[in-house]
């Protein structure tokens, strides 16, 4: 999938300038629910890559509605949104997702554009790992810390 290759190349731009990250990778028996919470617990930021449906509960285990829920519930994990859809803040087909999401995504909190050229194309991954350790600077949290990263 184009996104999930587009996140791995912004994690591998955001490792090449020493900022540890986490994207969940689970092979034969292991779970990916596991697998974030275990990151979840120990990042100090969680980057979400905004699709329209990110924060969709599809009630099929863990998902991104659950990634959202843990860091609007724990206020020291940061949320950097980077928007990967023209519709911003996602509004997921679900009406507790849409809830999640105008709650966590609020209009204050701007996100980090990931598209370019009539929003139908990313912008270099290198550009926007810039921008997502800018972020990280402004929030106070050093380049050295747990970054979370939506395995999805």
């Amino acid at each position: 999938d184009e996104k999930i290759e587009y996140m791995k190349d912004v994690e591998r731009a955001l490792q090449n300038r020493n900022v540890r990250t986490y994207m969940v990778k689970a092979g034969c028996g292991e779970t990916y629910g596991d697998k974030t919470a275990t990151g979840l617990y120990d990042a100090k930021a969680m980057v979400a890559f905004c699709t329209s449906t990110y924060g969709e509960k599809t009630g099929r285990g863990w998902e991104t509605y659950r990634e959202l829920q843990y860091v609007h519930q724990h206020p020291e994990v940061h949320l950097i949104p980077v928007r990967l859809h023209p519709t911003y803040p996602p509004r997921p087909p679900d009406k507790d997702g849409r809830a999640l999401c105008d709650v966590a995504f609020h209009g204050s909190l701007i996100p980090i554009n990931g598209l370019r050229r009539g929003d139908c194309e990313f912008r270099p991954a290198k550009e926007v790992a810039e921008e997502i350790i800018a972020s990280l600077k402004r929030l106070g949290i050093r380049e050295d810390v747990r970054l979370n990263l939506p395995s999805r």
